[in-house]
């Protein structure tokens, strides 16, 4: 269990990582400009009730690296993690970089 949840985390922090680079680069996922447009366009279609059909096509338009990144979490089994197991995962391995970065007293 504990090989599970280190693979899950690498794996976490490879694609907050790698998404964080390309955020800063400038780059973004998807035709959205900002989060607040991404919702707006979620919400809209929700509305309509083409939610489905719209997370189809951001799937489908969603770049080679991401897709690569769903494999492998599904590989992993990381891919039915709850948000709380999520927060729970990045809150240790913050912890445990926290801890690396203290000298010993």
């Amino acid at each position: 269990m504990k090989t599970t949840k280190r693979i899950a985390k690498f794996i976490v922090d490879r694609g907050i990582a790698k998404s964080m680079a390309e955020f800063k680069g400038g780059q973004t996922f998807g035709p959205f400009d900002t989060h607040e447009k991404f919702l707006a366009a979620i919400n809209k279609e929700a509305r309509k009730g083409g939610r489905a059909r719209f997370f189809k096509q951001l799937r489908a338009e969603a770049p080679e690296w991401l897709k690569e990144r769903w494999k492998e979490s599904k590989r992993a089994g990381t891919d039915k993690l709850t948000m709380r197991q999520i927060n729970a995962e990045i809150a240790a391995v913050r912890r445990e970089l926290a801890e690396k970065k203290q000298p010993p007293k």
